[in-house]
């Protein structure tokens, strides 16, 4: 799907998977190394994968931007 103009792209998933947003992220900055990543995920996802993925992205280094949207919503 292009998001915002040609050479940009949104991956997703349903509501019904917690936790997924940190991973995958990293995920695609491993798959393209040369383009910018931004993850957003709500304050649910984020406390539900708790600091792995951000320790992943500390470790190795990836320049990846994380915004975690305090919509005070775990919805479990």
């Amino acid at each position: 799907m292009s998001f915002g103009g040609d050479g940009k792209q949104y991956f997703g998933t349903g509501p019904n998977v917690l936790g997924w947003g940190m991973a995958a992220a990293m995920g695609v900055k491993l798959a393209r190394p040369n383009q910018p990543v931004v993850g957003v995920v709500g304050d649910g996802s984020f406390l539900f994968s708790g600091a792995q993925p951000l320790w992943t992205q500390a470790r190795y280094r990836a320049p990846i931007m994380n915004i975690v949207l305090n919509n005070k919503s775990l919805q479990q």
